[in-house]
């Protein structure tokens, strides 16, 4: 990698770098976790469904942002696309037998997916063990193959920042969440995760403290409900659900809109009831401990009950607590509170720092 230059800003370690599908998000903490600094702004042009790329253009703008922002150092860590992100529990070799499990893991990434091994990068997350127990080991196993992000941090390099570490985008909006480890559950409980973003929305189901289910909801994305809406006769149905979310619900919107937004909710429930009863057969779970929302779409799903009436199903469905982000040990700007929770992903990230 070339030189970098330094900015003239003292370095407070990584920076977080969320390049989501609408909006690019950045944080910076300080050594005692207090936010530094931190920047959310759209994109020049929004991605479409399956992209992942940073052109030369918004490369530039977003190293401006940094600067004006007051941004310190040149190290970023950022998330791996989650659009060109593969995921896949394998039974792997017990731990005591000492066979090279992360190389076994690679070999069969590469073939189930068609790539040469030393052309991908993976990371292993090992399951609790099983309610119908095997000897095997298994792993929630990530793959992102280096084509897939070599364009970006290519062009994060050519604004002279370097790029030195590439994290689970799943992963990353947990720690953001949580600072850290999800919160402490009871035997038989989990935490759950959903992350509504412009391109996707995602459940994360977590327990003993570690992720062991992922789920998408790719027809409760915001884009996909700013199109339907569209369709449907929603004048800039974009436009109306950006003010929506920022507003806290207070915006009015088209009846339109409002029904895609109440057809998102249901489909987030169901696909919620479908994770839940997954890891209930498969760990044993009975109760949901607690319900995050984060992501561009987190303002609209915690105002469902209030502002969009009973349709609105998530938030009754068995009676789960639900919370939002953000945590108030590290305030944000108190003004943009959807923008709070959009930087989920790039806190976690930027609390990476110097492991």
């Amino acid at each position: 990698m070339s030189a970098r230059a330094k900015h003239n800003l003292r370095p407070r370690g990584l920076i977080g770098l969320d390049l989501g599908a609408h909006t690019i998000k950045a944080a910076q903490l300080n050594p005692d976790g207090s936010v530094h600094a931190w920047a959310c702004f759209p994109r020049l042009n929004a991605l479409a469904p399956g992209e992942a790329s940073l052109s030369a253009p918004e490369a530039d703008r977003l190293a401006r942002v940094l600067r004006q922002r007051g941004f310190g150092g040149d190290r970023i860590a950022l998330a791996a696309p989650r659009s060109v992100t593969r995921a896949a529990v394998l039974d792997l070799p017990p731990k005591t037998s000492g066979a090279p499990i992360d190389r076994i893991a690679r070999s069969e990434m590469a073939r189930l997916h068609a790539k040469a091994e030393d052309k991908i990068e993976i990371a292993l997350i090992d399951l609790p063990r099983a309610a119908r127990a095997t000897s095997s080991t298994q792993a929630l196993t990530y793959m992102c193959a280096h084509d897939a992000s070599a364009r970006i941090l290519d062009a994060l390099e050519a604004t002279d920042y370097e790029p030195v570490t590439m994290d689970v985008a799943a992963l990353a909006t947990i720690r953001g969440c949580f600072e850290g480890a999800p919160p402490e559950t009871q035997p038989g409980e989990a935490n759950v995760v959903i992350d509504a973003g412009w391109g996707s929305t995602d459940i994360y189901v977590m327990t003993e403290g570690r992720l062991v289910f992922e789920r998408p909801a790719p027809a409760a994305a915001l884009a996909i409900a700013a199109d339907d809406a569209f369709h449907a006769g929603a004048r800039d149905a974009e436009a109306q659900l950006e003010r929506f979310a920022r507003s806290e619900g207070r915006a009015p919107i088209d009846n339109q809109l409002r029904d895609t937004l109440r057809k998102a909710g249901r489909i987030v429930a169901a696909e919620l009831e479908r994770s839940l009863g997954f890891v209930q057969a498969r760990f044993g779970i009975q109760r949901c401990h607690r319900v995050t929302l984060v992501g561009g779409g987190a303002s609209l799903l915690e105002i469902g009950p209030m502002a969009l009436g009973s349709d609105w199903s998530l938030a009754r469905a068995r009676r789960r607590d639900l919370e939002s982000i953000f945590p108030q040990s590290r305030p944000l700007d108190p003004t943009t509170p959807p923008t709070c929770a959009r930087m989920a992903t790039a806190l976690g990230l930027a609390a990476l720092g110097d492991r």
